[in-house]
């Protein structure tokens, strides 16, 4: 059953975007440039560099949510594979820890960064615009919650019967839908890396990077952990995308035997992924025990690195 391998996580962070829209100055271009005020918005940054720094780790954070857990049906909450509670929650610490360290420092800055803005914007200040010093600390928040998936049976107490059967019903079409939505978000993260990976080793330049390489072992060590409906084709994808993430990128460059089992593997795969081999076909691996015999460097390999 879903909720005795997984759980519910839920991931809030709160990060001022410092940005306001100056309605008079919007007014002022559109008439010094004959345009209608409807069409023309001023966006103003309230705060220079150290907001966007704190809204890139905010971002981040978001980003490894993301990737580390799966789509629920209520909104904000996300499925959080059991085999990946420890090294989750540990990573979030990390990230909680270091965010709340910039907000203090951000907080001790403020009442200097507004100096520095009101000689940055000249006539565009407006002190009315920023929040009291009390108040910054406010605007930035981070909080983790858990919960377990409901089950049919969690709601059965003090329930008559039709009552029952129509909440049971909710809840197992729930999983039905869940069920649905992991296999799609799955399939959606294998999809657009095997494009990528399409993109990389096609056209008229060959582009092969370390970061490519290290993606591609990433997702294959996630996939295990978030297959939790045990759907054979992420199974598949996930032993397939290990083998291709064995090689490294130097060898990968060089070599343009490898380059074309790696387009090939990423292309079978684009298509089991999306049902269109219900064969499951993929390509021979070549040895991974040095340049394979007769392999030329590509020339046109991009020199680019991660």
């Amino acid at each position: 059953m879903l909720e005795e391998r997984a759980m519910l996580v839920r991931v809030t962070v709160r990060c001022w975007s410092a940005t306001v829209t100056d309605s008079r100055a919007s007014e002022e271009i559109a008439s010094s440039k004959r345009a209608s005020a409807e069409f023309v918005r001023l966006k103003k940054t309230l705060i220079g560099q150290r907001i966007r720094e704190l809204s890139s780790l905010a971002a981040d954070i978001r980003r490894t949510v993301r990737k580390q857990t799966l789509p629920w049906y209520d909104e904000g909450w996300r499925i959080l594979p059991a085999e990946r509670w420890l090294d989750f929650t540990q990573e979030m610490s990390k990230l909680k820890q270091s965010f709340e360290k910039r907000v203090q420092e951000f907080v001790r800055e403020y009442p200097s960064l507004v100096t520095e803005a009101k000689t940055a914007l000249g006539d565009l200040y407006d002190p009315a615009e920023y929040p009291h010093p009390s108040a910054v600390a406010e605007l930035f928040r981070i909080e983790v919650d858990y919960m377990p998936i409901p089950r049919a049976r969690d709601f059965r107490l003090e329930a008559l019967r039709e009552a029952m059967m129509e909440v049971e019903e909710k809840v197992e079409r729930r999983y039905r839908e869940a069920f649905g939505r992991i296999k799609e978000h799955l399939a959606g993260r294998i999809t657009e890396l095997c494009e990528r990976i399409i993109r990389c080793l096609t056209g008229d330049r060959i582009v092969v990077t370390k970061a490519l390489i290290r993606d591609i072992g990433e997702t294959a060590r996630l996939l295990p952990d978030l297959n939790i409906i045990d759907d054979p084709t992420i199974a598949i994808a996930a032993s397939e995308l290990e083998k291709m993430a064995s090689y490294d990128a130097e060898f990968v460059r060089r070599s343009s035997i490898v380059q074309s089992f790696l387009l090939s593997r990423a292309q079978a795969l684009l298509r089991i992924v999306n049902d269109q081999d219900e064969e499951r076909h993929l390509p021979e691996q070549p040895s991974d025990e040095g340049p394979p015999t007769g392999a030329q460097p590509s020339t046109q390999v991009s020199e680019l690195r991660a």
